[in-house]
């Protein structure tokens, strides 16, 4: 009977070990402190990182960009009360390669007799494509509201810059276009030219954000910008630097 029982477990175990390792979902399991504990096959393809690698460290100082490690730190410690706050949340990973995969995570939680985390199972899928597919059809959809909506040319354009960098998350948005000519009007092979030049005619930035800086960097850019042609940046932008 003893035999058996410890068959059963023994069964139980590698079938749990079975699936843990095939599934094609990311299984990620951490301590209470967020140091990965197991990481399974699909984890290890995504990210570039074996298992040895990765094991004791902390996931959101390894994974997390850097925007984001406060962020999933503190949601990471709120599992301590409420097991269902991570659950369909969404993080960016920077794997191995360099590159940022978004992740979408449920998790589940093992507790002690005192009711303190000891483990969290995290599982979560890759949804980095389906997500730019999302934004570019709302990006698309935006812009077609924006020419529709608009007035003037100029009025539309700022506009979408705005609304592509609120939908992108991005911080900054420039429009760059060939100077002394129209931009639907330029012929590629003038674009091309190599005494073409470049001006920033439009720019949006997030009110967060220190234009002092932002500028110092374009400056710095301004010669290597598309195509390698000459840039700067237009008259009317003179004063903010």
């Amino acid at each position: 009977m003893r035999y058996r029982t410890e068959r059963q477990l023994e069964l139980e175990r590698d079938f749990t070990a079975a699936i843990f390792e095939t599934a094609g979902a990311l299984i990620m399991v951490l301590d209470s402190e967020g140091q990965i504990i197991r990481f399974n096959r699909a984890c290890e393809r995504i990210t570039g990182y074996p298992l040895f690698e990765v094991g004791g460290k902390v996931f959101w100082e390894l994974f997390s960009i850097p925007a984001e490690v406060k962020q999933v730190k503190n949601a990471f410690f709120k599992l301590q009360e409420n097991p269902q706050v991570l659950n369909n949340y969404e993080n960016t990973w920077r794997v191995r390669d360099g590159s940022n995969k978004l992740i979408s995570w449920t998790t589940a939680t093992l507790r002690k007799p005192d009711n303190t985390l000891e483990y969290a199972i995290f599982t979560g899928t890759d949804i980095t494509t389906s997500k730019r597919a999302e934004q570019r059809q709302t990006v698309q959809h935006t812009i077609t509201r924006i020419l529709a909506e608009s007035s003037t040319v100029e009025e539309a354009v700022q506009n979408v810059i705005k609304s592509i960098c609120n939908i992108l998350g991005w911080d900054l948005g420039e429009l760059w276009r060939p100077e002394g000519a129209e931009m639907m009007q330029q012929n590629f092979a003038d674009f091309a030219r190599p005494d073409s030049s470049l001006i920033c005619t439009n720019f949006w930035s997030n009110p967060s954000i220190e234009l002092p800086e932002f500028w110092q960097t374009l400056d710095c850019l301004a010669s290597i910008l598309a195509l390698g042609c000459p840039a700067h940046l237009g008259d009317r932008f003179a004063g903010l630097d």
